[in-house]
């Protein structure tokens, strides 16, 4: 675990960026990145249950996960995780994650390629040794060299040399892990805009009634075939989607300090007793027992 991490509050931002948390505020996630500020870099432990839903970004994401089981999505690929990782997800890659674990922790490093080419042009640097950042491996094996250099971004924060080197590093990680491109390979696009258009709807009316036809009238796709598209495109069925996409909101409505039936209605749940139930399934505990627990991990004993 990255040293510079453990006396640091369950969620917590370190001040590239501000306060802010890992969590996305809009499934088009867009951050306020600027050329003395080209990445951000979050801790978040894990409670019991934890979800990301699906989302995307014009920013590269590291992540690495500590003590944690799951399945994360990248793109087309459902990948289990188990124990300690590192996640890449290009720029503007649909992604999210379902983990779980007692004493986990996530950290996110988000950064702009665009802010980071007044210091080096990483797309290019590849491109000369013929690979491409959308080719990266979703899982690559850097678990040690990661934390290491996380780990100096958080004790260089003050020292810009020192945080472009780390950063850089992280690239050159990154770079190990991709095979040259051979020609330009044709690649089909499985509806990827067709799921970044539904997501970012999905996101816009979750605390609404959906319905599949609906949600397929969006993409303009039969009901039946949706089903069998997004099943494909994300490893669940949509009505589970939303589910967890309601439930993450109103996880977030909590932590806010609004009561349970507040952050069920806003999120979209005409029933509390479903509410409950589908919180619990997904999160692995209920709303009351969920907030204790955060509560607990924040203050310590």
């Amino acid at each position: 675990m990255p040293v510079g991490a453990e006396d640091s509050p369950s969620f917590w931002t370190i001040n590239r960026i501000g306060d802010e948390t890992l969590t996305p505020r809009t499934f088009n996630e867009t951050l306020p990145f600027s050329t003395q500020v080209p990445y951000r870099l979050t801790k978040r432990d894990v409670f019991s249950n934890d979800d990301v839903p699906l989302h995307y970004a014009s920013s590269l994401e590291v992540v690495l996960y500590e003590n944690v089981t799951g399945v994360i999505v990248v793109d087309d690929q459902h990948l289990r995780i188990d124990g300690t990782c590192v996640e890449v997800v290009p720029p503007n890659v649909v992604h999210g994650g379902w983990v779980s674990g007692e004493h986990g922790r996530i950290f996110c490093l988000q950064m702009s390629l665009e802010a980071l080419s007044h210091y080096v042009n990483i797309e290019n640097f590849l491109i000369e040794q013929g690979r491409r950042l959308e080719d990266a491996p979703a899982i690559i094996p850097e678990s040690e060299r990661v934390a290491e250099l996380i780990d100096e971004l958080f004790k260089s924060d003050d020292n810009v040399f020192q945080r472009m080197s780390a950063v850089l590093s992280i690239f050159e990680a990154i770079a190990r892990h991709i095979e040259p491109s051979e020609g330009d390979r044709d690649r089909l696009s499985g509806g990827k805009a067709e799921l970044k258009a539904l997501i970012s709807w999905t996101h816009k009316n979750y605390s609404q009634r959906i319905t599949l036809d609906d949600a397929a009238a969006i993409v303009g796709f039969s009901k039946h075939y949706f089903c069998k598209w997004f099943k494909s495109q994300t490893g669940v069925n949509y009505i589970q989607y939303v589910k967890r996409v309601r439930v993450y909101n109103a996880s977030k409505l909590l932590l806010m300090g609004q009561s349970v039936s507040e952050a069920g209605y806003e999120s979209g749940f005409e029933n509390m007793s479903y509410f409950i139930k589908c919180f619990k399934d997904i999160r692995g505990s209920t709303p009351k027992a969920y907030m204790e627990s955060v509560r607990r991990t924040s203050v310590g004993p």
